[in-house]
């Protein structure tokens, strides 16, 4: 499978589509919503569910893979979505365009963050509502680079997913961008996958380090994160902690 059906088949229902969920709770009837780094479409999928929601929904991805199977993976329901090609730094939406701005773990991959942000503000209407989550540093990422070390050199883009964790490095970028923070938060609810292994196993897509491992290397891999992960390991799988830094924002 393609990195965007693997992210649809795997990921969503073991990570993003709980974070998604809880995220709409920021959408109201009626109003207008943008999905800045939608992938393959998740946030903007369960936003459309939301009874009463009968403004527009737009998905706004890089990727035209992505964009692919988010078309493929939307049953029309009480909304419909439209799905757009585009960078988070120049988006193609007119001032005040939108009421709610919403952007799940895609922030960390964005070249230029300060240019997105300002571009979410533009395309907000004032007043109008920021959420913005990001992984947070916690024991998987940890134990992935320190077993990583012992075989190969990790290259530190790698870790990007975790690298904007940082309540400050948010807030260094967000004010500036002008948005007024109401609430920025960590929390935490367990990813579950079938096991330790999947874990490393799905990392090939995002980390060039994991995905250049000969086999050998990996299965020692996978034997050293299996021995560190075991407190998390239970009779469901592997309950990875999943620490999350959301952001909720007003357009000042």
């Amino acid at each position: 499978m393609s990195l965007a059906q693997n992210y649809e088949t795997y990921l969503v229902p073991i990570i993003m589509d709980h974070w998604a969920q809880k995220l709409v709770g920021l959408v109201r009837p009626g109003d207008r919503i943008l999905d800045v780094g939608c992938g393959t479409g998740v946030v903007a999928r369960r936003a459309a569910e939301i009874p009463g929601v009968s403004g527009t929904i737009i998905g706004l991805d890089i990727s035209p893979d992505m964009l692919a199977v988010a078309r493929t993976a939307f049953i029309a329901g009480r909304a419909s979505i439209d799905w757009i090609e585009g960078d988070a730094a120049d988006m193609p939406f007119e001032d005040g365009r939108f009421d709610v701005v919403l952007c799940q773990f895609s922030f960390m991959f964005m070249a230029d963050k300060a240019a997105a942000l300002r571009e979410m503000r533009r395309v907000l209407a004032p007043g109008g509502t920021l959420g913005l989550r990001v992984f947070a540093p916690g024991p998987y990422d940890r134990a992935l680079r320190e077993t990583l070390s012992r075989h190969a050199e990790p290259n530190e883009n790698d870790f990007a997913i975790w690298a904007w964790g940082y309540p400050e490095k948010l807030r260094s970028l967000l004010e500036p961008a002008g948005f007024d923070i109401t609430r920025l938060e960590q929390e935490s609810i367990p990813s579950c996958y079938g096991s330790v292994r999947q874990a490393v196993e799905l990392m090939r897509d995002w980390s060039h380090t994991v995905a250049a491992l000969e086999p050998p290397v990996f299965e020692q891999v996978c034997l050293e994160m299996e021995s560190k992960m075991r407190v998390y390991s239970t009779g469901r799988g592997f309950e990875c902690p999943e620490p999350v830094i959301t952001v909720i924002a007003r357009a000042g």
